[in-house]
């Protein structure tokens, strides 16, 4: 667009108090080059955010490739993030400003502006479930999968690899911390991430076991529990309608027919975690599951 000017003073009231030159000054304006001000890695790919141009529609982005550069995004924003990437991958962009028909309406700079696909992956959520300590993290763009590591008095072991953004480490014990750490690993299991050196701890809580059972047999109430990693056994009770909750057996299974059953008597059982040492180290259902001994 081809824009004339021209301009004469005022006083303080804005009333004019000089001519101007009837002619102008005549200017085409032709959009600067846009400079793309960042580059960064992200868990998606690389981002690029660049400057705004003034009197554009858009803008054009571009990769370098053996043959020249090669359209990648038409935008109206002054962002984007290319998630066409793979690890270690170094890319390199150019920008230019197009109008709302896609016609490009500016320059490029020709050497562009390169970045170093690199990204560690984040821990997002430790938690204690029944099979012990789940683990989650962020997907990483461009990478084939993940090396989950805990650490040990001798520095950072390997104990899984995976293609999955989940893990749940059963080698556990009741109330231990355990400090994690990950990396991404190609196809090959070559590392090709950094990782977080303090990693993310959590302390190992057992969660309470759930009676899933109870029937009635001709020795007694069968009781079946599911199981709690990291535990060594199960201490079962019983309790009557306002009594009081009593230990009824001790046991590293997770079943338990009770001979001892009062007939005719509606029965509540519950159920709790117990180490080697017959120490409890899980909560109990306080209400209970009942069933009626026949």
């Amino acid at each position: 667009q081809t824009k004339t000017y021209t301009i004469r003073c005022i006083d303080k009231n804005g009333k004019t108090v000089s001519g101007f030159y009837s002619k102008g000054w005549s200017k085409k304006y032709t959009p600067v080059a846009p400079t793309i001000s960042k580059l960064e890695n992200t868990s998606s790919g690389i981002k690029l955010n660049w400057n705004k141009i003034t009197g554009v529609y858009g803008y054009r982005l571009y990769q370098k490739t053996s043959n020249g550069w090669k359209r990648i995004k038409d935008t109206t924003a002054t962002s984007f993030t290319d998630s066409a990437v793979s690890a270690n991958q170094t890319k390199t962009y150019t920008i230019r400003c197009i109008d709302k028909n896609g016609k490009t309406v500016s320059g490029f700079y020709s050497k562009g502006w390169s970045k170093k696909y690199t990204a560690a992956p984040t821990i997002s959520k430790l938690e204690n479930t029944t099979g012990g300590i789940k683990l989650s993290w962020n997907k990483i763009t461009g990478v084939y999968g993940y090396r989950v590591y805990q650490k040990t008095s001798n520095g950072w072991k390997r104990i899984k690899d995976t293609t999955a953004t989940s893990y749940t480490d059963s080698a556990v014990s009741a109330n231990q911390t355990k400090t994690y750490t990950i990396r991404c690993i190609d196809k090959n299991g070559k590392t090709v991430s950094g990782f977080n050196s303090k990693g993310w701890s959590k302390k190992y809580t057992a969660a309470t076991p759930k009676i899933t059972k109870l029937t009635n047999t001709s020795k007694g109430v069968s009781v079946t529990w599911n199981k709690i990693a990291g535990v060594y056994g199960y201490r079962l009770y019983r309790k009557y309608d306002g009594g009081s909750w009593t230990k009824v057996k001790d046991t590293t299974s997770t079943s338990f027919t009770d001979s001892g059953a009062k007939k005719g008597k509606k029965v509540t059982y519950t159920v709790r975690c117990i180490d080697r040492k017959g120490k409890t180290v899980s909560g109990f259902n306080s209400k209970g599951w009942s069933i009626t001994r026949k």
